[in-house]
């Protein structure tokens, strides 16, 4: 059996039955489509929630890391670019606290959240 980075995604992958969604009308894989999207959208701002704490609780160096990104390219089996771009948005979006413990707005408080409407149209190309 041949290894390279990225493996386990390919293999997790082949699980998936693409048969599933052969029965499926256009307008369902294009509904298909969107959910997934949105779910993942869900799931981000879930991830960036957990980001924070890990953060806030110094988690990467309890478990003998020397940055948050070391920890999460470890923990998730993910890449550097990934890890650090997961932590950036984590970064943007969450209370920031001061020195002295004081909560303070999010680096980026003021961009509104996209509108679920936003999501689900589909404009012609």
């Amino acid at each position: 059996m041949i290894s390279f980075r990225g493996r386990h995604i390919i293999e997790y992958m082949s699980a998936t039955s693409v048969e599933l969604f052969d029965t499926l009308t256009d307008a369902q894989i294009l509904d298909e489509w969107r959910g997934i999207e949105a779910a993942r959208r869900e799931l981000e701002q879930r991830e960036c929630a957990v980001i924070a704490q890990v953060s806030t609780r110094s988690l990467a160096f309890t478990h003998g890391c020397k940055s948050t990104v070391d920890f999460a390219r470890q923990l998730l089996a993910i890449g550097a670019v990934d890890a650090a771009r997961r932590l950036k948005l984590a970064a943007a979006v969450n209370p920031r606290r001061s020195p002295t413990g004081e909560v303070l707005p999010a680096e980026h408080e003021d961009v509104p959240p996209r509108s679920p409407m936003a999501r689900s149209v589909v404009r012609p190309r």
